[in-house]
């Protein structure tokens, strides 16, 4: 349930601060659909690349039946296949906001 006057993206933000989350958890935890999680988290991680306390970070995508990992990928979004076998086991990306001031 949102909380009185929070913004779904100020939602998203407090919930990455919590735990490291794929977009489809926080579309169960904020009732709305993973593409519309996947277009706030866009606007979410431009608004934290220039703040000095907070970073926002994505753990790379993991394909799991050959164990390829999709490192330095700029979507924030799932891809449908694994380059190297064509398999389509795919570990979603999951999100984080880190404190940079923590030790």
């Amino acid at each position: 349930m949102q909380r009185l006057h929070e913004t779904l993206r100020q939602r998203i933000m407090q919930l990455l601060q919590d735990n490291q989350r794929s977009s489809h958890e926080l579309a169960i935890l904020i009732d709305r659909s993973a593409r519309d999680v996947e277009h706030h988290l866009a606007h979410v991680k431009r608004s934290l690349d220039s703040d000095q306390q907070n970073q926002f970070t994505v753990s790379p995508v993991r394909y799991q039946h050959c164990g390829f990992v999709f490192r330095g990928r700029k979507r924030l979004t799932c891809p449908s296949r694994c380059p190297t076998c064509k398999g389509e086991h795919i570990s979603p990306p999951r999100f984080r906001i880190i404190s940079k001031t923590a030790g």
